[in-house]
């Protein structure tokens, strides 16, 4: 059982090194061997104890060894049981992989089953194999997981693929190996056993690779869905600032006519003065044809203004009007704000450079921003990564194709001669 036991801790211990360990984690890991290698000199193979039937005894062997590597998971790591479960399911999967590919190669050069271990040139070959599928399950499915795939599993899931593993690998897998032994005589059988083995484990971690991309995506579209939810709420803030600021202009007409009443020179250049700032509030005010892009565009060319970027527009909002206020206002909100990060990393005031573009052409929404950037981006899944860190960030761009994809629209990006291009198109409605 210890040879059995090592086989499935390493890939165990591959998946869970990230994990937050149990307190006194030091002393857990040494009092469960020492445990573990009592138990297991009393039941050192399958029929140690005899007065087991084979089956039973068979059965009670590898099912040890995999309560035992589940255990240590779960005594030694600080995650829930649920999760522990499935996670060492992926493990034992790989490590049933690694054994059924090392048996199929054994069959194919002839060696027949239940001699794969007498000599030490099998043994190499047993290691070697067992090596490189490790090796390939830390650098293709461990490293691409995301923390939150840790904490995002579904029970119902986990106990699926429980099921699964133990109904069909383990049970069947312990009937044509050690009960029908004559089925393995006829080398084609053995063959296409291990073939029908390596495939089922196969289906079943590409099962478990799709739980961990649903589980992901659902997480990603909940929070998408409030950061569009908080970006409806942030227009319905700044639309009320637009409407003070109409307000505002609008009562210049009465300032203007209280100059005329004034006799002192000081006060009424200072009025003016305060007139002029006034007004040049009100020229930045955009008129697109659409409430929401002509308020975020007023926002955003105010801050232009404070941060010393040149920002020009030429938009025709009217093709918008079929979406959602809020979506309007994430979307490019969004692009500019990603535009207007690049262009603030340049210290050179001229390379501070924005345009937008919003037309129509063929029955479609064009909306074409381009912008200065200092480096080509990095790219992910056909989106520039965010190379800022923390919670919240990184969540810009996915936005932006959740809202396209929503209106039935698509995007591209390019990057040419230090300008990042973003165009998207949207049907007209």
């Amino acid at each position: 059982m210890i040879t059995f036991f090592f086989q499935l801790v390493i890939p165990v211990a591959l998946m869970f090194f990230r994990f937050q360990k149990r307190r006194y984690f030091v002393l857990r890991v040494i009092g469960f061997g020492l445990l573990f290698f009592g138990l297991s000199a009393l039941f050192y193979s399958p029929t140690a104890i005899p007065f087991l039937p084979p089956q039973v005894g068979y059965f009670l062997y590898y099912l040890l060894g995999y309560v035992f590597a589940f255990l240590y998971a779960y005594l030694c790591f600080d995650i829930p049981a649920s999760n522990v479960l499935f996670f060492c399911l992926a493990s034992f999967l790989v490590q049933n992989l690694a054994h059924h590919i090392f048996e199929l190669i054994m069959r194919i050069i002839g060696v027949a089953a239940g001699s794969e271990y007498d000599r030490i040139e099998w043994l190499s070959i047993l290691t070697a194999v067992y090596a490189v599928i490790y090796a390939i399950y830390f650098f293709v499915y461990i490293r691409r997981l995301q923390p939150e795939d840790f904490l995002n599993l579904q029970k119902t899931s986990t106990l699926a693929v429980a099921g699964a593993f133990l109904l069909v690998m383990v049970v069947l897998g312990i009937f044509v190996r050690h009960i029908r032994t004559d089925l393995f005589s006829a080398a084609i059988i053995a063959i296409g056993y291990e073939l029908y083995s390596i495939i089922l484990d196969f289906l079943i971690i590409g099962l478990q690779f799709g739980v961990f991309r649903n589980s992901r995506l659902r997480e990603s579209n909940t929070e998408l869905e409030r950061r569009l939810e908080r970006e409806a709420q942030y227009y319905d803030t700044a639309k009320a600032n637009m409407d003070l600021i109409n307000i505002k202009c609008h009562d210049l007409k009465h300032q203007i006519a209280a100059l005329a009443t004034m006799s002192d020179e000081s006060e009424r250049k200072s009025s003016i003065d305060e007139l002029k700032q006034a007004i040049m509030i009100y020229d930045g005010i955009a008129k697109t044809g659409n409430d929401a892009l002509d308020c975020l565009l007023t926002e955003k060319g105010l801050y232009c203004q404070h941060s010393g970027i040149t920002f020009s527009y030429i938009a025709d909002g009217a093709g918008l009007n079929a979406m959602k206020y809020g979506d309007i206002y994430a979307l490019f909100g969004n692009a500019l704000d990603n535009a207007f990060e690049s262009v603030m990393q340049s210290d050179e005031q001229n390379k501070r450079v924005v345009a937008l573009k919003v037309f129509e052409r063929g029955g479609q929404t064009c909306i074409h921003i381009e912008n200065y950037c200092e480096k080509p981006p990095k790219l992910s899944d056909g989106l520039p990564v965010t190379t800022k860190k923390g919670e919240g960030h990184g969540f810009g761009m996915k936005s932006i194709r959740y809202i396209v994809k929503k209106y039935g629209g698509n995007f591209t990006v390019r990057f040419e001669n230090n300008i990042f291009s973003l165009d998207i198109l949207l049907p007209l409605s």
